[in-house]
């Protein structure tokens, strides 16, 4: 029993996912997760803090650097980056939860979207003012949502999709 017991604490001690710069090197965005998301204030993000993130808005707030928003990838539903011109592009991939995404006046993100591999039925997604020209989906679905600024994409790129509902975002093409 003692054994079990010690094997369990090693593992919650394992799953805490310190707040400092390694994980979150955007001092910006580290002051955000211990202000909003350390709710005991140890500095620390336990799996019950992680889950219960379902929304994060940086918006406007100047950060350049999103590494340690993986942390969240199956709990977060949606992501508010707006008016961060400085913030560079991370993968989106294992996001099964997003459902909502606004990159407006992400000037830094980089020419391409790639959301590849997302399944959902509905989607909302802002890039209006952006650094996008390209979109790229590999798998999944396209999906029937909401869209600003996709009229700046120049380049589709859709291979091996699912038809599970019909496409309304590239009628501005």
């Amino acid at each position: 029993m003692l054994v079990a017991a010690t094997l369990f604490a090693s593992q919650q001690a394992m799953a805490d996912v310190a707040v400092n710069s390694t994980n979150f090197p955007d001092g910006v965005f580290r002051q955000y997760v211990l202000d909003n998301i350390d709710v005991d204030g140890n500095k620390k993000l336990s799996n019950a803090e992680i889950a219960s993130i379902t929304e994060i808005n940086l918006s406007g707030l100047g950060v350049t650097n999103l590494k340690g928003i993986e942390y969240f990838k199956n709990s977060l539903t949606k992501l508010h980056l707006s008016n961060n011109p400085s913030l560079s592009a991370f993968s989106l991939s294992g996001f099964t939860s997003l459902t909502y995404l606004d990159l407006e006046y992400c000037t830094s993100w980089g020419t391409t979207l790639d959301m590849s591999g997302f399944n959902l039925p509905s989607f909302e997604i802002y890039i209006y003012g952006s650094s996008i020209t390209k979109y790229v989906q590999n798998g999944g679905c396209l999906f029937n949502g909401s869209t600003n600024g996709f009229g700046a994409i120049k380049t589709v790129e859709l291979s091996n999709l699912t038809p599970k509902t019909r496409n309304d975002i590239f009628g501005t093409l």
